[in-house]
């Protein structure tokens, strides 16, 4: 059958203390990435919740007819849709936001172009964005919300930046060399071990993320590399669920997962065509600066609590 056209209605915090509306046209099969586009913008861009407000569904190869029954030209046969639109609906009040409350307005973000962009690359970012958007997600412990948003990150970085510690075939040559030396029933167990060694540690795609923002990554997180050592550390320690591990400070992790958060955030809307000398003029945005303090505290309060801790991690970070 040939495929319907949609026609989707759905509407975000504007900048201008209005609802912002657009309309997009897809194909049904992939109507999901729909929901996708709108918890992109919603929750990334404004931390707050948009709506998909209708949906209508037409079929291009099935023209209008008048009463003589001749087709129309350039007209579809609309489709009678019977489904719930969950969520669908918010009254006006609810569709107000304020604009030194949001982080990026659609405007900035590029409009229906990004939203565009984003359908297309949305099926290869859609665990990120899962693990990401948890940290605006309610029911989720801190250790947990942590975790997800430093594994977003990673996601993020392999995923658009990637990067190697060494010249891949270099690397390759170096692992061949030390298997010779192994005896044989070791060298697969060898190469599992191996098999991500060449790999960035955190710390350096936490980097390599903040040096896409420029200055304003600084104030985000404060000192980028005590940042940077500071998540990919706490990580590293929550990751070990035995006797020894490391016991965090709730709310110290939560304001280092915040700042993770923006960082990551910002760069997902650099990747999907967010105007790249839009990040320098987030400096003063209450946006940012409203947690910025309480995650270079926090970052301070971790660094402390890693210098005095007894536990020792002999991972890289």
């Amino acid at each position: 059958m040939k495929a319907l056209e949609a026609t989707g209605k759905f509407w975000v915090p504007g900048s201008e203390n209005a609802a912002q509306y657009g309309h997009i046209t897809f194909d049904v099969a992939d109507g999901v990435r729909l929901t996708l586009a709108n918890g992109l913008i919603e929750m990334l861009a404004t931390d707050s919740l948009g709506a998909i407000e209708a949906l209508e569904l037409y079929r291009p190869d099935i023209p209008l007819r008048s009463l003589s029954n001749q087709a129309l030209p350039d007209t579809m046969k609309k489709i009678e849709l019977r489904a719930a639109m969950w969520g669908a609906g918010p009254q006006d009040s609810q569709r107000q936001a304020e604009p030194h409350r949001v982080l990026v307005s659609f405007d900035d973000l590029g409009g229906i172009q990004a939203v565009a962009n984003w359908l297309n690359k949305a099926p290869d970012l859609q665990v990120i964005i899962g693990s990401l958007v948890t940290m605006r997600t309610g029911s989720v412990f801190i250790e947990n919300r942590f975790l997800n948003v430093s594994s977003a990150a990673e996601g993020f970085h392999r995923s658009t930046i990637g990067g190697t510690h060494m010249d891949t075939a270099e690397f390759k040559s170096v692992l061949r060399m030390l298997k010779k030396h192994l005896p044989r029933r070791y060298r697969q167990w060898f190469s599992t071990c191996m098999a991500h060694a060449n790999d960035p540690f955190l710390s350096q795609r936490l980097t390599e993320l903040a040096a896409q923002l420029g200055p304003v990554a600084e104030v985000l997180v404060g000192d980028v590399p005590t940042w940077c050592k500071v998540v990919s550390r706490c990580r590293n320690d929550l990751t070990h669920l035995d006797g020894q591990r490391k016991i965090y400070n709730g709310s110290d992790l939560h304001w280092a997962a915040e700042g993770t958060f923006n960082v990551t955030r910002l760069c997902i809307f650099l990747h999907v065509g967010m105007n790249p000398g839009r990040p320098t003029q987030l400096d003063k945005s209450w946006a940012v600066t409203s947690a910025a303090d309480y995650v270079r505290k926090a970052v301070n309060r971790l660094v402390d609590a890693q210098q005095s801790s007894k536990t020792t991690t002999a991972e890289p970070v």
